[in-house]
């Protein structure tokens, strides 16, 4: 059971890097589609 729950810990907390990460992203990309417009190569995860 406690080995369930510390699976399901890091899976929390991992899923919050991945989140921040993709927020990080998000940004980058906002910043940088005025300039090259709707490229798939951005867009694309």
């Amino acid at each position: 059971m406690s080995t369930t729950l510390a699976v399901v810990t890091s899976m929390r907390t991992y899923d919050e890097l991945v989140a921040r990460r993709s927020l990080r992203r998000e940004r980058w990309t906002r910043a940088s589609v005025p300039r090259a417009g709707s490229s798939p190569m951005i867009t694309g995860s």
